[in-house]
């Protein structure tokens, strides 16, 4: 029991020990006995502008090692004054941020400094260790870019490029680089000679001048690096006048009409030499040039072929065409690159690789050995290393490789080849090869050449220019043989291998030889003279010490002098420009103008001045045929010959401007204008029957103006360049002959003309040409009868004359009278008869005028303006209907009265009966009908 009960109260006092321990616990937590502290020693933060929260880097953490209310933070101090930051908890988180206490501006505070520490909760409360806290304040671009100076001036003078005028500067009160800085300048006035850089700087782009401009004012405005813009800040920049040599007054652009003859150039142009005082020792040149090398052959030149051209410069004829334009009668030129002719001549290309065209043996001259000339437009680029290119080669057909006759290219040298048979003389060596030495071959420009060939002397002609050959190789004449020779241009035909080698590579054009004579040097310069030039006529305006020249082609003027007074500016201003074709080609000339001149031994820099000459598309020539478009004839006349285009007229017209009197508006009219025509053709269908039908020239004509003519059983073709009226006079002799005019086929001829090789073509006039076959009675019946019951037709076609003349008839109606009763018969239907005549040619002309007026449409029409027909009553051909026929087998010896009454009632019925108006029916012409 005793044990027993102290167990119990060992028990109570282990519970109260327990007890007593637990309560000092409890106090001993309450206890503070800890600071606070914080995980980092320093904190960035960023805030931007006017916003209130700050994002800390990394995020504001406090801790505490005491246990329950002590080891609680209870907030952050920030132990700086005047800092518009607080730190605050989110009750939902718990975490702690840090916020402004104002809204924060960049511009003021760009960034605060400062310490803070955490405190707990416990009594009394611990402080942590100081922290510090770094907060950037981010700009917002709230401010626009500004000019302190709102206006700039600036001076410069004339004819200067600057790389610095003036330079303009804006600011921005934004705080941050990014939005504070000037990222760029603009020019806001448009069309202005300046630029500005991102610096500022402003800069003109061309050299500016007086005259033009005095002054510029320029708006220019500045961009930060946000985008926003400024106010325009205005910039002044003024132009000094300064002394610039150089010519003035020399227009752009020249305009020239055709036909309007010579006209100035820069008839105000001005020289500045800025030579003040005056030179005492002065010169000066000037070299004005015409630029036409991308026109036609060179220049402005006239685009016939060019035997027309020979016959222009007023040559002998005998030159032979190699390369004529396609056609009648030079078919060899038409698988050849050319030109399309209407606006140059015809110009023909060889590609070097395969382009060739043999001559047809029928047109190479024989006699190439002693005397000749060879002329050629060429127009060749470099080609070095390619071997020989011919232009022109004679060879053997055949069996053979020698070169009897060869112009060709190597290496930029001109080579003429020419090698005469032996004959027996074994000592004969002649001179062979002829070489020159040009840049003219190799320029890619064109050129004339004539190569004069009066053996043993060859003289060649470029441009009109002499030249003697540098070098000459003599040789053996070739062995004769009786191979025949080959012709060909482009290349060399080698008949043993019989294939082209040495291909030429470049372009010709007008390649002719003459054989058994050379040109004149008139002739030679006439050919490449150029219808446009410069000009200068006022020789009595140079003074002494000044001289003007001219190059061969007149296109390069030359005129020196002395810079002392005006005189010199004067001779320029009248030099001129002059295009003597009726219709030039158009388009663009270039003018130069060069000068040097020197002032007391110092040069004086005057800028070359380039101009255009542009030459207007000239009216066009309208070419108009006419004539009888329809011939009906005898067969007789067919085999005398027809002159198909007798009353043929040709007519060029221009359209002009042509003011009325009361000076409304200008009216357009067609004027009559003179030029030349160079072909005309004559189209037969269907085709000739060369048998017993061909046509007639008259060849006297065509000698005399030296016309080439080509016929064939299809077409006639005249070439040649000459005159409308005298082209006219040869057409109206032309004759078209049938001997069988009996097995005629209604023939069509067309004619057509052009000039300036096809470069204006007329109008087609289109011919019909027929037969009048005669139309006899028919069957044989009573004359007594008939000559009662004859009846007059009028009507005709195109197969049908007025038939021949009945005097056979005539005569049996006599034979066959045989009493007074039937003479007397015959006398009043004779009477009758003439009656019926006249009043029937009335009716005539007034159904002819009825058909002028209605029948526009009418199919067949002939030529009778001079058609004469005197008509004998007793000579007309006689129609006899089935009526007429029938009553002439009536009875013979019906009595008188009938007799007469029948020719009564027949007359009276062809009074009553009137022909129906027909189209398409051939008309006579009966105003010169003679009784």
């Amino acid at each position: 029991m005793l044990l027993r009960s102290s167990r119990i109260y060992g028990y109570a006092a282990v519970l109260l020990l327990l007890s007593f321990s637990s309560v000092r616990s409890e106090d001993e937590v309450e206890e503070n006995k800890h600071k606070p502290w914080l995980a980092d020693e320093f904190f960035h933060g960023e805030i931007n502008e006017n916003e209130h929260t700050v994002v800390l880097h990394p995020a504001l953490q406090a801790f505490d090692a005491d246990e329950g209310t002590p080891g609680q933070i209870c907030g952050f101090e920030i132990t700086d004054q005047g800092i518009p930051f607080e730190v605050k908890s989110e009750e939902s988180t718990e975490e702690w941020h840090l916020e402004a206490t104002e809204p924060v501006d960049c511009e003021s505070h760009r960034e605060y400094l400062f310490y803070m520490q955490a405190f707990d909760c416990g009594e009394p409360r611990r402080y942590s260790h100081k922290v510090r806290v770094h907060i950037e304040v981010n700009d917002v671009n709230e401010h626009t870019p500004y000019f302190p100076t709102p206006s700039y001036e600036a001076e410069l003078d004339e004819g200067k490029l600057y790389d610095k005028i003036v330079q303009v500067e804006a600011t921005d009160d934004d705080c941050s680089p990014a939005f504070s800085q000037i990222c760029d300048y603009e020019i806001v006035t448009p069309s202005v000679p300046f630029n500005i850089s991102r610096e500022g700087l402003i800069r003109n782009t061309e050299a500016l001048s007086y005259e033009r401009t005095k002054n510029y004012i320029l708006a220019v405005r500045a961009y930060d690096c946000g985008g926003k813009r400024s106010t325009t800040a205005l910039v002044t920049i003024i132009v000094n006048k300064i002394c610039t040599p150089g010519w003035t007054g020399f227009p752009k652009r020249i305009e020239y009409e055709a036909g309007s003859g010579r006209q100035q150039l820069a008839s105000k142009m001005y020289l500045e030499t800025c030579t003040e005082p005056v030179c005492k020792d002065s010169s000066i040149e000037a070299k004005i040039t015409l630029e036409t090398d991308h026109i036609g052959k060179g220049c402005d030149r006239d685009t016939y072929s060019e035997k027309s051209l020979r016959k222009l410069c007023d040559a002998e004829s005998g030159s032979i065409e190699l390369l004529p334009s396609p056609g009648v009668g030079h078919s060899w030129t038409e698988a050849l690159n050319k030109d399309d002719g209407n606006e140059s001549d015809q110009i023909y290309e060889f590609d070097g690789e395969t382009t060739a065209v043999v001559v047809p043996d029928d047109v190479v001259p024989a006699n190439l050995t002693e005397k000749f000339t060879i002329s050629t437009w060429m127009k060749h680029g470099p080609n070095y290393g390619e071997g020989k290119e011919t232009i022109l080669c004679t060879s053997d057909k055949s069996g053979l490789n020698r070169h009897h006759l060869a112009m060709y290219i190597h290496n930029c040298r001109l080579v003429f080849i020419l090698r005469h048979d032996f004959f027996g003389d074994l000592d004969s060596i002649r001179p062979t090869e002829f070489r020159w030495k040009l840049n003219q071959v190799c320029d890619k420009s064109w050129h004339h050449y004539v190569l004069n060939v009066d053996f043993p002397k060859v003289q060649l002609y470029v441009d009109g220019d002499s030249y003697e050959p540098h070098h000459v190789t003599e040789d053996w004449p070739l062995h004769h043989s009786n191979i025949e020779a080959v012709q060909t241009i482009g290349a060399a035909w080698q008949g043993a291998d019989e294939e082209f080698v040495q291909y030429l590579k470049g372009y010709l054009a007008g390649l002719t030889i003459r054989p058994g004579s050379v040109e004149s040097e008139s002739v030679i310069r006439c050919l490449h003279g150029c219808k446009e030039s410069l000009e200068f006529h006022d020789f009595d305006l140079l003074e002494p010490g000044q001289e003007a020249t001219f190059n061969q082609a007149q296109s390069a003027l030359t005129l020196k002098g002395q810079l002392i007074g005006d005189n010199f500016v004067k001779v320029m201003q009248r030099v001129a420009y002059v295009n003597s074709r009726q219709f030039p080609t158009p388009g663009m000339r270039i003018i130069r103008v060069s000068t040097h001149a020197r002032c007391d031994d110092e040069d004086i820099l005057i800028p070359d001045v380039e101009s255009y000459i542009m030459v207007l598309q000239p009216e066009e020539p309208t070419i108009t045929i006419s004539g009888s478009q329809h011939h009906a004839h005898k067969v007789s006349d067919f085999e005398t010959g027809i002159q198909i285009f007798s009353n043929v007229d040709i007519i060029s017209t221009l359209e002009e401007e042509q003011e009325d009197e009361e000076d409304v508006e200008a009216v357009m009219e067609a004027v009559n204008i003179a030029h030349n025509l160079d072909s005309c053709i004559v189209k037969v269908s269907p085709p000739l029957n060369e048998e017993y039908e061909y046509m007639d020239l008259p060849t006297m004509e065509l000698h005399k103006w030296r016309l080439e003519l080509f016929n064939s059983s299809e077409e006639l073709v005249i070439r040649g360049v000459e005159s409308i009226t005298n082209y006219v006079d040869v057409l109206s002799k032309v004759k078209y002959i049938n001997k069988n005019a009996g097995k005629f086929f209604d023939r069509v001829f067309t004619l057509s003309c052009s000039e300036l090789s096809g470069r204006y073509t007329s109008n087609t006039l289109t011919v019909q040409v027929n037969v009048l076959h005669t139309s006899f009675p028919g069957p044989k019946v009573n004359h007594d009868k008939a000559n009662q019951h004859m009846s007059i037709s009028y009507k005709h076609n195109s197969k049908q004359d007025i038939g021949k003349d009945p005097l056979t008839s005539s005569k049996g109606v006599a034979a066959s009278t045989t009493g007074t009763a039937m003479t007397a018969v015959i006398v009043a239907c004779v009477g009758f008869l003439v009656f019926m005549i006249v009043l029937g040619i009335f009716r005539i002309r007034a159904a002819h005028r009825r058909a002028q007026v209605g029948d526009d449409k009418q199919e067949m029409a002939w030529d009778d303006s001079s058609l004469t027909i005197t008509v004998n009553p007793m000579q007309q051909t006689l129609e006899y209907d089935d009526a007429e026929f029938q009553a002439g087998q009536e009875d013979s010896d019906s009595s008188d009265d009938d007799d007469d009454s029948s020719c009564h009632d027949d007359l009276d019925s062809s009074e009553d009966e009137e022909e129906p108006s027909k189209e398409h029916q051939l008309e006579w012409d009966d105003s010169t009908l003679t009784f």
